[in-house]
């Protein structure tokens, strides 16, 4: 008697999902093989992926379990206030950027040149 695998995963974080679902319910389980997989992804193939494994007199209602469990996504904040726009154009794509060269060269002298800014990637608005 000892752990059987019962699922294989190319990623240990949904590996550690079903691990925590599995353990809410009281069936002790465990990851293998994650961090050799983990260290050199050619191990992969050799060891047989990243595997959940529960004790022999587990594996049905494990497997079970696992078969029921649906996962939701998570839907975007419809809420105005927790949303950041563009000035301009009221636009969600945008990203911030510095003058990169300058802050490798003469961050002593020039220290002004180091503020960073945000430009729309829509209208080509620049803010600060």
């Amino acid at each position: 008697m000892g752990f059987i695998p019962i699922k294989t995963y190319l990623s240990a974080s949904l590996a550690h999902v079903d691990k925590g679902a599995l353990e809410e319910q009281g069936i002790q389980c465990v990851v293998e093989n994650e961090n050799i997989v983990g260290t050199n992804g050619l191990m992969q193939g050799a060891y047989g992926n990243i595997q959940l494994s529960v004790w022999e007199p587990d594996v049905a209602k494990a497997k079970t379990l696992l078969s029921e469990m649906k996962f939701v996504p998570l839907e975007d904040s419809e809420d105005e206030d927790d949303v950041y726009r563009c000035p301009n154009c009221k636009s969600t794509n945008f990203s911030e950027y510095a003058p990169y060269m300058w802050t490798i060269i003469c961050p002593i002298f020039f220290p002004l040149l180091f503020i960073r800014s945000k430009v729309c990637h829509d209208c080509d608005h620049k803010w600060k």
